[in-house]
């Protein structure tokens, strides 16, 4: 009878252990194979929202995960988890899953109520949904004339799309900046796109390639302010010789300075040798006229000594 006992008490310690050992192998399984998606392709939304859920499919947004080029870069980051936040929807650190590959509805709309119709989803969240990522442009805008006046990105972005509310895009500006300043620089670039200019950045492909390899986010121009980069970017010629291919923008900014220094000088020396010349021929008119004085005081003398 003790030795059954001591089988069956045997026989569960050896099951308990190959339980706890599944259990770590599958966590460890898991864990290897990466981030992984909790819910199934999306398609409730598009039951009733057919023709918004088409123009979103092509999006960035949409192909935020899958896309060519994130796919790449994320495995060249390890699968960086981090990653995920941005270019998935409900993506959780801690078990490493998440809701929907790219930016689906529900990342800017929240969770669809379960009584939905009738019960509403959010449709305009407001710029701060855009600020979870992308942060730069959102730190541009808050600095902008556009957040003075307080715009939101939707204003000009369609944000289902994500592209400009306007085609030819000068137009978007024109709804609102309908009078074209007429400054020298403005008539002098009737041709230019506003944007080239106040807007200014760099190529989408400099922007991708930075992102992917740093992950941070660069600058988009979305303070709406006209920078050096903007001009020098047309005004390539002048700019070489401005800068000598070499010369940063501070050192030009010294060397002006000083050439105005050094003009200034140039002005101060010819003011005083001006006064200095004045004085001396001063000096002079009065020796010759002392001269001319005493000759004819001695002339004088000499005729009165004859008469």
């Amino acid at each position: 009878m003790l030795r059954f006992f001591r089988f069956i008490a045997g026989s569960a310690i050896i099951l308990g252990f190959g339980v706890v050992g599944a259990l770590l192998a599958y966590n460890t399984a898991s864990a290897q194979d990466g981030p992984t998606s909790t819910s199934s392709e999306r398609g409730d939304c598009a039951e009733c929202h057919l023709d918004i859920v088409e123009s979103w499919s092509t999006s960035a947004h949409a192909t935020a995960f899958s896309s060519a080029d994130f796919q790449h870069a994320w495995d060249l980051q390890g699968e960086a988890g981090d990653c995920l936040t941005c270019h998935t929807t409900g993506y959780s650190r801690r078990t490493e899953t998440y809701e929907h590959e790219g930016v689906a509805c529900e990342a800017c709309h929240g969770e669809t109520p379960d009584d939905h119709p009738p019960a509403a989803v959010a449709i305009n969240p407001g710029v701060q949904v855009c600020e979870d990522c992308h942060t730069s442009t959102f730190s541009e805008w808050e600095l902008s004339a556009h957040a003075e006046a307080d715009m939101p990105c939707t204003t000009c972005h369609a944000p289902h799309t994500q592209t400009l509310r306007a085609d030819p895009p000068e137009q978007l500006c024109l709804e609102c900046h309908q009078d074209r300043p007429e400054t020298y620089v403005h008539i002098t670039h009737e041709e230019q796109f506003c944007g080239d200019c106040h807007v200014y950045n760099n190529t989408e492909d400099e922007l991708i390639s930075v992102h992917a390899q740093t992950g941070d986010m660069p600058p988009t121009g979305h303070h709406n302010l006209v920078s050096p980069p903007a001009c020098i970017d047309c005004h390539e010629q002048s700019s070489e010789l401005a800068l000598n291919n070499e010369t940063p923008l501070l050192e030009l900014d010294v060397q002006i300075e000083e050439a105005q220094a050094e003009l200034d000088t140039l002005k101060a020396q010819e003011s005083n040798a001006q006064v200095l010349r004045t004085a001396q021929g001063l000096v002079l008119g009065i020796v010759v006229g002392a001269f001319v004085m005493f000759l004819v005081n001695a002339g004088s003398k000499r005729q009165g000594g004859k008469q």
